[in-house]
């Protein structure tokens, strides 16, 4: 297994993030807000979007082409979003991962 020691960018941006966690907990409640919405949305549109329950999870698209395209489409709108293609996954499970977070700024409606 491969590990680095995590650069001091890194920790410290760590050790602002559980700060922000015990001293602000409406970041956390809008997070899973944000979370259980989009979930909601996108399973009663007939997306895949599998069994992970926390605010990182896979939208699956099932072909690289599309993905690509896709994922394109939503970072050009500001939206962080990865495509995970055939050699990462196996073929026909090419997909997008979804990261939401906590924002001052309506992203959710670019998902849907």
């Amino acid at each position: 297994m491969f590990s680095a020691v995590p650069t001091p960018q890194v920790t410290a941006s760590v050790l602002k993030a559980l700060e922000l966690i015990k001293t602000k907990p409406e970041i956390r409640k809008k997070l899973w807000d944000n979370t259980s919405y989009l979930r909601k949305e996108l399973t009663e549109r007939g997306f895949d979007i599998g069994k992970s329950v926390n605010p990182i999870f896979p939208i699956m698209v099932r072909d690289n082409k599309k993905v690509y395209q896709i994922a394109k489409m939503l970072q050009e709108r500001g939206i962080f979003t990865i495509a995970i293609v055939y050699l990462a996954v196996r073929t026909k499970e090419a997909r997008l991962r979804a990261s939401l977070y906590y924002s001052k700024r309506g992203v959710l409606p670019y998902y849907l």
